[in-house]
């Protein structure tokens, strides 16, 4: 403990200020010392350092921030997921038309870019969707948010390209495969 301040009032409760760092009260007797010294019928409790008080005055802020953030990874990882899953599909089902593209002469990066640009499509309306969704939400989301307001644009901006992302992720796998198709083996496969 490198400092402590004392206050006394008359009729009132004793309170003792320490500039510590210390993250616990190990030293009791040091802090109760002084005001046994001061007011010896008043009882010393309740001892925690700020940083204590700091984090339990915060802790449902940050409970919630952390929920919040987990549901939104979880969320993330799911669009990511169902991306993914949408575009195997077209794939698998447009193999000849694909397989044919390839044989007329259609580079591989210009069927990659047909098949990530469906998948930035989808994420485009689930986007626009989403966002008339997020306006109409703000009501309940105003409890949550810190320092923020529920229209920001930025954040709005940031959940956008972080969606836009994992689509061009989830489409990469399926636009590669697509890609390398064998124009003979697609056309024989139906």
């Amino acid at each position: 403990m490198h400092s402590s301040l004392l206050e006394h009032p008359p009729n009132g409760p004793v309170r003792i200020y320490y500039d510590t760092t210390a993250s616990d009260l190990a030293d009791f007797a040091q802090i109760a010392n002084p005001v046994h010294e001061v007011a010896p019928q008043l009882p010393v409790y309740d001892m925690l350092t700020m940083g204590q008080r700091s984090a339990a005055a915060t802790a449902q802020a940050r409970f919630r921030a952390v929920l919040l953030a987990a549901f939104a990874f979880t969320a993330l990882a799911l669009a990511g997921i169902g991306i993914y899953g949408v575009m195997s599909f077209a794939v698998t089902a447009r193999t000849r038309e694909i397989g044919i593209r390839i044989a007329l002469g259609a580079e591989q990066s210009r069927v990659q870019r047909l098949v990530i640009g469906e998948g930035i499509g989808l994420v485009c309306l689930g986007g626009v969707i989403g966002l008339a969704g997020a306006f109409a939400a703000t009501r309940v989301l105003r409890s949550f948010l810190f320092d923020l307001a529920p229209s920001d644009p930025v954040t709005y901006a940031g959940v956008i390209v972080m969606l836009g992302g994992a689509a061009i992720l989830a489409s990469w796998i399926p636009a590669r495969r697509a890609s390398r198709i064998d124009p003979v083996v697609a056309l024989r496969a139906e």
